[in-house]
């Protein structure tokens, strides 16, 4: 389909451009011709006069037209030179011009191809489980009320799982569309990491996991609060989530340049180093993620962060090494 619309972009590009060129030189040429006709009529009364102020009768003047029509037909022979190569030159460079327009409308339909396909079969797995579980319970006789509210509620989880998911699919499509009305404003780093802190905290009680926070600068940043508490609470619920019982997350905050580099380090099980390219990619989870018991999730959380870093003219990083635990390096600019 690209490679069509390239070609045709491409004919359009050389029809234009070839549209001017033809009227240039159509235009030139004429003004060339008329000016080659002016000076042969300029130059015959020249001659006339000069006999005229000699007192001396004018002789036949002839002009050469054969010359005067071969200097045109030089000239039209230059111009479809010119215009020839123009063609060939602007041929190649339409093509290349319409690849570069034609590009981010292509990974834009590739990204929703790949976000259609990925969503699509990250839903198709709860909804086959929440279907077989009901077909399965609904043709047993015997079937008890207690077992019957044990389906129920093993379907409320997946339903659950599926609303988180539907409600990631669209942070993620709202981040991806960089959209440059959310509000910013000068906000204390420290204020939105206590945020966030406070939406995991339940989490971590759970597992016995203190959050220690350290030495965040005392500069605002500007930024959109709602979306860097977002960010850092889905760095936060990560750390927490892939790391045992017990251990410990820390958040360092340093000024460098110019802007605020976040650190949040875990002692968790770690990603492989053939891993860690992909994990911004949507729906990616490691082997070490996905062979953990008990840790759910559809791997969107980080390709959301990434977004929101890159709204913030950020960037994000990781550093990890598995059963050695991992650390996510986020700068934020400070203006």
């Amino acid at each position: 389909m690209f490679i069509s619309a390239r070609r045709k972009l491409t004919a359009w590009y050389l029809v234009i451009l070839m549209s001017v060129s033809i009227s240039f030189s159509i235009v030139i040429y004429r003004g060339m011709t008329a000016e080659i006709d002016r000076f042969t009529q300029l130059q015959r009364v020249r001659i006339e006069r000069r006999f005229d102020d000699a007192g001396l009768p004018r002789p036949p003047i002839l002009i050469d037209r054969d010359m005067i029509d071969e200097a045109k037909q030089h000239i039209i022979l230059n111009f479809l030179g010119v215009n020839g190569i123009i063609f060939v030159v602007m041929g190649g460079l339409s093509y290349f011009l319409a690849g570069k327009t034609l590009e981010p409308i292509q990974e834009m339909v590739e990204e929703q191809h790949r976000f259609v396909s990925d969503a699509s079969h990250e839903l198709k797995t709860p909804l086959t489980a929440m279907k077989s579980s009901l077909e399965v319970y609904v043709r047993d006789p015997k079937l008890t009320l207690g077992e019957a509210k044990q389906v129920l509620l093993d379907n409320i989880q997946e339903v659950n799982r599926l609303q988180s998911l539907s409600e990631s699919l669209l942070t993620l499509s709202e981040n991806q569309s960089n959209n440059s009305q959310h509000l910013l404003a000068q906000i204390s780093p420290k204020a939105i990491i206590t945020k966030a802190y406070n939406q995991v905290k339940h989490s971590a009680d759970e597992k016995k996991i203190k959050v220690r926070i350290v030495s965040i600068p005392d500069r605002k940043i500007n930024g959109n609060e709602e979306k860097l508490i977002e960010l850092f609470t889905i760095l936060l619920d990560n750390a927490i989530k892939y790391s045992p019982e017990g251990k410990s997350v820390l958040i360092i905050g340093k000024l460098i340049k110019h802007g605020i580099e976040f650190r949040i380090s875990d002692k968790g099980i770690g990603i492989d180093e053939k891993d860690i390219p992909h994990v911004f990619d949507r729906f990616f989870r490691s082997d070490s993620a996905r062979s953990r018991a008990g840790v759910g999730g559809y791997g969107l959380g980080l390709p959301i962060a990434k977004k929101i870093v890159e709204f913030h003219k950020g960037s994000i990083h990781i550093e990890s090494k598995v059963d050695n635990g991992t650390t996510v390096i986020v700068f934020i600019p400070l203006v």
